[in-house]
């Protein structure tokens, strides 16, 4: 038996995504009029599972997500913490927030339980349904080394259910609000963790100016964040990049070696919050011609009149393959209302419909994950 997904069927023709190997076409002598059953031409979204039976082999046709019966492309939520939605463990809330943009904070709040994103979680939660229901697919990403055995447990649900979930991709990282609180050999740990499972991203890691005032607690920071970038690109793994006030010391990091093979494969900055000119300048290295992106969320981007405004001229100037969808947020009942209204405000700024926006982030997603996702 073998499993894949039909992503066409014309003139008897399956363009699949096969669940064991690489993305392929493989044409079938058979009319459609040869089985029982009614498939339209192209498969839509919404198509019900389907079992034929050809040339003796049992071949399960699905759509990756059909449960859901969505009229429309899925979004794919590159950055989330929805591991995380118990309720049960502290998230960094500096880059989401209710109103405030915190991310430019000179002393973000305090990590902790209460407030952050609770209140803007709440706030989608109980907010009317959206006129589209959207499937969403989720990357969640680690925050310290405490979610890794979650997020690992997610990654090999997904593998046993051969692609047919919604979590795409895990990352395995810490924070940088985190970074003082590494333990001994967590590089260790992380390096036999991501060589145990080659679909593990990295992340979230990055840097963090707003959060350390003292020099010790910066030179920390980045420490953590060069191990990192070093394991990633050894063992090709993308990076999904928190970044608040150093962009600069990012981008000489990545300036510094020149050669592809010295840098992760690619690299997405999550709910990006930098100046136009700063994501104009990583998109000009040309070792990493194609291979940055930026991500952007409701909950940090539209937080306020101002934020959408900066979104909005940051979107203006960045070629459409670069940009990718986000909802950085834990509460998994929260996300398609965010992803549906940032989708719908990218789209209104960049002059695109709505349905094209999402087939171009999922497959902006596709090249920043390194693989093909449906």
């Amino acid at each position: 038996m073998e499993l894949l997904v039909v992503l066409a069927w014309s003139a008897g023709t399956c363009c699949v995504w096969w669940c064991g190997g690489e993305r392929r076409e493989r044409e079938y002598d058979i009319s459609l009029n040869d089985f029982d059953v009614d498939l339209p031409t192209p498969l839509p979204w919404s198509c019900l599972t389907t079992t034929l039976t050809l040339d003796a082999h049992t071949l399960t046709l699905y759509h990756h997500h059909s449960h859901k019966h969505s009229p429309s492309m899925p979004l794919v939520d590159t950055h989330c913490h929805i591991h995380r939605g118990d309720g049960g463990v502290e998230t960094p809330q500096a880059e989401q927030g209710g109103g405030e943009d915190l991310r430019e904070r000179e002393t973000p709040p305090s990590l902790g339980g209460g407030g952050g994103d609770a209140a803007y979680d709440a706030a989608f939660s109980n907010a009317a349904e959206p006129e589209r229901n959207d499937v969403v697919l989720y990357c969640p990403m680690a925050v310290d080394e405490g979610d890794w055995a979650k997020l690992k447990a997610l990654q090999e649900q997904e593998q046993q259910q051969q692609g047919a979930g919604q979590v795409l991709a895990v990352g395995l990282g810490i924070h940088p609000w985190k970074a003082h609180e590494v333990s001994e050999g967590w590089e260790t740990r992380l390096r036999e963790a991501l060589i145990q499972m080659p679909s593990l991203l990295v992340g979230e890691i990055g840097l963090d100016k707003a959060r350390e005032a003292d020099k010790t607690g910066w030179e920390t920071q980045l420490r953590v964040f060069e191990e990192q970038m070093e394991l990633a690109a050894e063992l090709r793994r993308p990076v999904s990049m928190h970044c608040v006030r150093a962009y600069g010391t990012i981008y000489d990091w990545l300036k510094q070696r020149p050669m592809a093979a010295a840098c992760p494969p690619s690299l997405a900055f999550h709910s990006y919050t930098g100046s136009p000119e700063m994501a104009s300048a990583f998109l000009a290295l040309p070792h990493l011609k194609e291979s940055i992106f930026f991500g952007f969320s409701a909950s940090v981007c539209l937080q306020s009149p101002a934020a959408e405004t900066k979104l909005c001229n940051v979107l203006r100037v960045l070629p459409r393959e670069s940009f990718l969808l986000e909802s950085d947020l834990d509460d998994r009942n929260a996300v398609p209302a965010a992803m549906t209204r940032v989708c719908e405000v990218v789209s209104r700024a960049v002059g695109m419909e709505r349905q094209a926006l999402a087939e171009m982030t999922t497959r902006n997603a596709e090249r920043f994950l390194r693989r093909t996702l449906i």
